[in-house]
């Protein structure tokens, strides 16, 4: 309906504005434009913004997790090598994933003990790919990949290889998780995204069976001696580098 509303210049006609009358029009009319808001609130309050928002997190903690596991199988077939930390050389288990979580510019310490003391902890029903997985009073540590599977460093005389939670040894042995992809900055997270896999990774198998037919042809130099001390000795001092190496991923790690 059109009211023709007087002005000091004349008559402006065509502007649809009720005369006086008709007040209880506007206040009907400011009731439902309430009772919209109202609507809008409750569909789309902060509970729905904030559900919305941790299941965008959860989804990119998935992602950046499927992305570091396609990473460490390239590295399959790597020879086990005890304080190892590149497939030229061969791993040890957590020369393996610190040298998966490196590439994407993280620096975790190289034993396993100091690197279950990072992240936060996983109970076994929650696990994701990416996850840390620790076993024997968290004197070993692999990569979770999902399906119950994960990947690891095993032990002298094997290779890179997966194996079962739920079967053997590991599954009376496990000794719980850390979530490390949960604590990564966003700016990380989005390196991540688009971060490539480079070339010699790709040919990491190829390495590690190279260096196992130089390896028999060149004179043993090391012996367990010379790797460290006894096996007491080996223990206190991974401890003590666990300590400085915890403040130095404190202090310079990304995600600081």
């Amino acid at each position: 309906m059109n009211w023709d509303v007087p002005t000091t210049n004349g008559w402006l006609v065509g502007r649809r504005f009720p005369p006086k009358g008709d007040t209880h029009v506007m206040r009907q009319l400011r009731l439902v434009s309430l009772l919209f808001v109202l609507i809008y609130c409750v569909a789309f309050g902060p509970g729905k913004a904030a559900a919305s928002s941790k299941n965008s997190s959860s989804a990119n903690e998935h992602r950046v997790g499927n992305k570091i596991v396609r990473f460490a199988r390239n590295l399959l077939g790597v020879r086990y090598e005890y304080g190892g930390t590149s497939p030229r050389s061969g791993f040890d288990c957590s020369g393996f994933v610190r040298f998966v979580y490196r590439h994407f510019g993280v620096d975790l310490p190289h034993n396993s003990w100091g690197q279950a003391d990072l992240g936060n902890h996983v109970s076994r029903s929650a696990l994701k790919p990416g996850d840390l997985v620790f076993f024997d009073g968290e004197g070993h540590v692999g990569l979770y990949i999902g399906n119950g599977r994960f990947i690891h460093a095993p032990h002298s005389g094997t290779r890179v290889s997966v194996s079962s939670l739920n079967y053997g040894g590991y599954a009376s042995t496990y000794d719980g998780a850390r979530r490390i992809v949960g604590l990564m900055s966003d700016t990380l997270k989005a390196r991540l995204e688009i971060t490539k896999l480079p070339a010699h990774v790709h040919g990491a198998a190829r390495y590690g069976r190279l260096r196992d037919r130089l390896h028999r042809s060149l004179p043993q130099h090391k012996s367990k001696t010379e790797l460290g001390l006894d096996m007491a000795g080996t223990l206190l001092l991974a401890r003590r580098q666990s300590s400085r190496q915890r403040v130095a991923f404190a202090r310079s790690s990304p995600l600081a």
